[in-house]
């Protein structure tokens, strides 16, 4: 199972900032997940909400603020105090400085017309659609990201929830529709939705699962791994980076 550090590493560091991926790194992740939008004047910036108010001083949508106007905002302080001044990084950013360091997962979101060919341009300016993996919520811009990178890993971020305010579980066949509808090559369910029930329909279909699972518990990733879930995102990658190893070795002591 591949650790993936959900936002870098939000446990130890404020979300999508460099400071978080840094932390990530050096808890050994396998992989990097990130946000992107558009800024007004399209440039690609690395925040998860479209609104600015929860992770900087700033106010309104992202979309509506240029880069530089961006670049201004403290997105450390709400933390705490020692990552006061914590910038918004921008996209090109974290591809020279992370990108080619591990691998990324990196979610399209927002609203703006043309993210997901902005997305995939800066991708292969800097040689790493290989190693990245395309996801969205959006899973009709998914199959636009297959024709414009025919070869990209792509998951589809299914949740395995509706998304009516009951949040009804979706059945096994009916996340499986909606991954091979999106051309994905990954299912990506929230952890609590994936039993053995859901990872055999996988299998039987030939689709690996990860685990959306920011807030799992060290329990909760030790059940995912011996169900044979391929990658875990997770706010605690430290957490996650000692149980994937322990259990393997668990497991094989078991086998002896």
């Amino acid at each position: 199972m591949l650790v993936v550090g959900h936002r870098g590493a939000p446990s130890r560091a404020p979300e999508n900032t460099l400071a978080s991926f840094e932390a990530a790194l050096a808890m050994g992740v396998d992989a990097i997940e990130l946000d992107v939008h558009l800024s007004r004047d399209g440039h690609l910036v690395v925040i998860h909400d479209q609104n600015l108010a929860r992770t900087t001083n700033g106010r309104g949508l992202v979309h509506e603020h240029s880069l530089a106007e961006l670049k201004a905002l403290d997105a450390g302080s709400w933390y705490g105090p020692q990552f006061a001044g914590e910038r918004i990084p921008s996209f090109e950013e974290v591809l020279v400085r992370i990108g080619p360091r591990v691998p990324l997962q990196v979610e399209i979101k927002g609203a703006t017309e043309g993210v997901t060919e902005a997305t995939l341009a800066a991708l292969r300016a800097h040689g790493l659609l290989d190693s990245v993996m395309m996801t969205s919520f959006h899973l009709d811009r998914l199959p636009l990201v297959r024709s414009l990178a025919p070869a990209v890993c792509i998951g589809a971020l299914v949740w395995g929830r509706s998304r009516t305010p009951e949040k009804r579980p979706m059945s096994a066949q009916a996340c499986i529709t909606a991954t091979q509808a999106a051309c994905a090559d990954v299912m990506l369910l929230w952890h609590e939705c994936i039993d053995a029930s859901m990872i055999e329909a996988a299998q039987a279909a030939k689709l690996p699962v990860g685990a959306a699972g920011g807030t799992a518990t060290e329990a909760d990733m030790r059940r995912l791994l011996a169900l044979d879930v391929v990658r875990m995102t997770t706010n605690f990658p430290d957490v996650c980076r000692a149980v994937v190893p322990a259990a393997r070795s668990e497991a094989s002591q078991e086998r002896r």
